[in-house]
């Protein structure tokens, strides 16, 4: 049979005019099956992008905040092991332990819920946090001994005063390695914001 191009379904060859509704109305039927399942797909994925959105835009406050905080915590740290260290051997000074404690007191450390927003942005910074983090509430348990200590008289012990160095050389350097990656992430933050982060007392105050 000559095809006839007038007898065509919308010039399609093998369909005629006659079968031409029903072809329509079987594509018409499965482009809108795809549309219906496209659709929906579609909007999910545009909410799981805008989620995704937001939970960076938080985390990223979440950064800038904890960053501000890294800074006094870890002039604080260095301060109170500098101080110690350069105290003579054998010599023991009343009342410093009830300084260094006041000033550990007065340290900001992150929430959980901060630990748990920054995960999403790399995965050494919240690790690091915890971890500095311990060694601080080390550290405030070990100077809440030797406060006692202090108010009977009884000097501390060279074990007491390693695990205070410790504390504080490996806290401070587990916050400075938060710190370094997060100034990474977030960029610079002005020298006014982190001024206004450092107002704690320090152990020479």
């Amino acid at each position: 049979m000559a095809y006839e191009i007038l007898d065509t379904c919308m010039l399609v060859p093998g369909v005629s005019a006659a079968n031409c509704a029903g072809w329509v109305q079987a594509w018409g039927s499965l482009i809108a099956v795809a549309i219906a399942i496209w659709i929906p797909l579609a909007i999910r994925q545009a909410d799981q992008l805008a989620r995704k959105a937001e939970a960076a835009t938080a985390a990223r406050l979440v950064a800038e905040d904890v960053y501000l905080m890294l800074e006094p915590a870890i002039g604080y740290l260095n301060s109170i092991r500098d101080d110690r260290q350069a105290v003579p051997a054998g010599e023991h000074r009343s009342g410093m332990a009830a300084l260094y404690l006041k000033v550990i007191n007065a340290t900001a450390l992150p929430t959980g819920g901060q630990l748990l927003a920054l995960s999403a942005l790399d995965p050494v910074i919240a690790p690091a946090l915890a971890r500095a983090s311990s060694y601080v509430v080390q550290l405030r348990s070990m100077l809440g001994v030797l406060v006692l200590q202090d108010e009977i008289g009884a000097p501390p012990l060279d074990g007491q005063l390693r695990i205070l160095t410790i504390c504080c050389t490996r806290g401070a350097d587990a916050f400075n390695q938060a710190r370094l990656v997060l100034k990474e992430i977030i960029g610079p933050i002005t020298d006014a914001g982190e001024a206004s982060a450092v107002s704690d007392p320090t152990p020479g105050a």
